[in-house]
This record gives C-alpha cells, structure tokens and sequence, in this order.
C-alpha cells in the first residue's frame, strides 16, 4: 500500500496541509478575483453601451459591448463546464452548482442563480442588438435597462458566496477531521463576502470578522454559535439584495441542525392584526428607511421638538 505525504505550511500562526491550501487558493481565485473582474466587466458593458469603442483595448469592435458580455459569460461559465454539473467545471458557475447541491435551489436542471445569470446575459445581448448596439435614440433608457441587469446578476452571484460560506462552517462544527480544511475555506468565503457586509451594517461586519477570519486570535475563530453567525448572515440579505428562498436551506446532511431556517416576509404575513394579500417587504424597509423622527429638547425654554423628515 503507498502511503502519500502531505506538506505541511504556515499561514499566520496557524498550520496547514498543502492540499488545503491549494484548495483555498483555487476557491479564492474563483470568490475574489474572478468574481471581482465579471463585476468589472458587467459595467463595462454598461459604460460601452452607445460608444464607437469598447473601454478595453482588447475589444475594439465598437458593437456598444456585445463582445464583453460574451467575455462575461466566458469568465462565468469557463472551460469544460457541463449543464448543472458541480463537478465540472472551475468557475463561477460551478461555485453556484456547488452551493445548489448543498441548498437545494434548482431551476430547470441546474443551480438557479446560474439559470437567471445566463438569462439576464442573454437580455444584456438582446438590449444592445435591438438598439443596434446602443446607437438608438435612447440611448439612456438602454444604459439604464443594461445597468439594471448588471446589478441584478451582482446581486445572484453573491448567493454561492453565502451558500459555500454557510457549508463550510457546519462542516467546520460538526466534523474534527475536516476542521482544518473548512477553516480555510471559512476564512476565503468571509474575505469575499463580508466587505459588503461592512456597508450595510458595521457591528454585524465586526461580529461576523471577528468569527471567521480573525487570524491573530485564533481563539475568537468561530468562537460564537453557529445559529447566531448564521442568523447574523442572514440579516444581510436584504440589504445585499435576494432573499431566504434564494440562498435556501442547508440540507446535505438531512438534519434539523444542519438546516438553516430564515424569516423573509410572507405575502399574506400579518402585521399586527392585518394581513396584507401582496408582498410589500420593500414598502415596509423603505419606510424604515424613510422616515426620520427627530427628538429635540428645548433646555432653556422646557420644551421638546419634534422633527420629522421624509425623503421618498
């Protein structure tokens, strides 16, 4: 029988198997750096839309993007990749089918962020071919129907990176001898997640830092309850824009702990006594949002001042 050796390397203070570190590399590549430049491409499509030259030197074709959702696409997909397939394939589109294999979000035979990407790339091409590549008289209202797009497929290609996130800490929790590889992959998947976290809500970005990828202290590494970094993660998701249904359930293992409940809004949920027919989540936030009340008291006259502002 051949036994294979691993080595053994630093990060930090801590120490790895080779073969984990490898791994971390290769989904860090994928969670940041690819992730990064299809974001930078989506907008360059954008900014490309009505120009006689595409922003990249590489594309100088002047059909108002067309060649860059391609590249987009190409990027996303990658080489070797098979329809619904987690095991082909090393890109974005298999993170996605990876994450669908562990929560259960499948459309029409494949992960479904990966089915609406493609189908909002497709819009992109069909929006610049109809407006004979963004040269059309309106050419704002074709920008601004590219950008939305652009926004909405940023937004799905997030999900994967909370879905790989999620699965790593529950094997991190409840499995020793995969500890060390998920710790990595913890730590990869927060490093890519978690700065957009930081806008939306900084002492949930403190929390969530302090329990993934705190490096100097290894003591504070997923020191808090896995139920209450999970449910931290999931106050997020309406500020990072998709929903409980989206992200699904945790259910690899089949087990009440392992699945991860959330609490969107219903349409139909009461609200005190009333239950409204339709979803109005957004009219709700938005109020939140909204309305500002303002209490001022008055020292030298004994008075207080109420102040409210609107801004919808």
């Amino acid at each position: 029988m051949r036994m294979t050796s691993f080595a053994s390397y630093s990060v930090g203070k801590k120490y790895y198997e080779d073969r984990y570190i490898q791994l971390a590399v290769a989904r860090g590549s994928i969670a940041l750096h690819v992730w990064m430049f299809v974001a930078h491409l989506l907008y360059e499509v954008a900014d490309s839309c009505g120009s006689n030259l595409v922003a990249r030197d590489v594309d100088q074709s002047g059909d108002g993007g067309l060649h860059a959702v391609d590249e987009v696409a190409a990027f996303y997909i990658g080489d070797n990749q098979k329809i619904g397939d987690h095991e082909s394939g090393e890109s974005l589109y298999n993170l996605a089918e990876k994450g669908r294999q562990y929560f259960g979000t499948t459309k029409e035979g494949q992960a479904k962020v990966n089915y609406q990407v493609i189908t909002l790339l497709r819009q992109m091409k069909d929006i610049i071919k109809y407006s004979d590549g963004c040269k059309s008289s309106n050419n704002i209202s074709t920008k601004n129907d590219i950008m939305t797009n652009a926004d909405q497929i940023l937004k799905l290609m997030t999900i994967p990176l909370v879905q790989m996130l999620i699965h790593n800490m529950y094997e991190y929790v409840a499995f020793e001898s995969k500890a060390k590889k998920s710790e990595l992959l913890i730590e990869t998947f927060a490093k890519a997640l978690l700065p957009q976290i930081s806008t939306c809500s900084p002492s949930t970005y403190e929390f969530l830092v302090s329990n993934l990828y705190d490096a100097e202290d290894e003591q504070n590494f997923m020191s808090s309850n896995f139920n209450d970094i999970v449910a931290a993660l999931q106050k997020m998701y309406k500020c990072l824009g998709f929903t409980c249904a989206e992200v699904g359930s945790y259910i690899l293992h089949g087990t009440a702990e392992a699945e991860t409940e959330c609490n969107d809004m219903q349409p139909g949920k009461h609200i005190v006594t009333y239950a409204p027919k339709s979803d109005i989540r957004d009219v709700s936030y938005l109020h939140i949002l909204n309305f500002l009340l303002v209490i001022k008291h008055d020292k030298h006259q004994g008075k207080s001042l109420i102040i409210l502002f609107l801004n919808i």
